[in-house]
């Protein structure tokens, strides 16, 4: 049986309203979205595609898609974010190209399972960290790569195969003046147990505060976190 949870009075700063939904079917936002750079991408899309039609045949580099979208007007700081997953989403397929290339030899698999025995089944991180760092990637591109390729994964699941995602641990942001939904973060991860309710297990956020420009969060398990409204980044305190 579905557990209820007190709701979490939601806080305000800025003009902009930060929320705790309990259950994540209600969420206006997948957890990582953010409406305003959504918007601001399609719109870039746009740019992209009026700018090779009327230009004809052209060789997609960063450098070019960079030079076209700040001369269009666009966001700057957007405009260097896109890019530069551009760039990592690049890298990361020449990975799993030279991975794909591997996995066709029969003396690659070993003693591997025969879960392993396709591209995207033998992309395991291990295998994909040290070709990007050869890449040239950071740390930070890394986990960034890494993190596209499971939602990849998870997405590629048979429907009755995915995991289900939690319900409590997510942070909305709401533009006070218009109710329009901002972003959606999702603050921790929990871990459920096989054996016992999904229900049961569940972990709800308990309280919300804004100080100076961070958002402190503490749920269920008296643990403190704390988001800076800047970056999104959301750190754990130690107990």
């Amino acid at each position: 049986m579905r557990r209820e949870p007190k709701s979490v009075p939601p806080v305000s700063h800025n003009g902009i309203r930060y929320e705790a939904p309990h259950w994540r079917a209600g969420l206006p936002l997948d957890p990582g979205e953010d409406a305003l750079e959504l918007a601001e991408e399609a719109r870039m899309q746009a740019t992209m595609v009026n700018a090779m039609a009327q230009g004809g045949a052209v060789d997609l580099s960063p450098e070019w898609i960079k030079s076209t979208l700040l001369e269009a007007g666009h966001d700057p700081d957007l405009v260097e974010k896109t890019v530069g997953k551009m760039v990592v989403h690049r890298k990361l397929q020449e990975a799993l190209m030279t991975l794909a290339t591997s996995v066709t030899q029969t003396a690659s698999y070993g003693e591997e399972s025969r879960s392993d025995r396709s591209p995207l089944g033998y992309a395991t991180q291990d295998r994909l960290r040290p070709l990007l760092e050869k890449n040239g990637l950071t740390p930070k591109q890394i986990q960034t790569a890494l993190s596209f390729l499971h939602r990849q994964k998870i997405q590629m699941l048979p429907e009755g195969e995915r995991p289900s995602p939690q319900d409590g641990g997510y942070v909305v942001a709401f533009k006070e003046s218009s109710q329009e939904p901002l972003w959606c973060v999702q603050v921790y991860e929990t871990e459920y147990s096989s054996g016992f309710e999904k229900d049961d297990q569940e972990v709800f956020i308990t309280h919300l505060a804004v100080e100076e420009n961070t958002l402190r969060v503490t749920d269920e398990s008296e643990r403190t976190h704390i988001i800076c409204l800047k970056t999104r980044e959301v750190k754990r305190l130690p107990a």
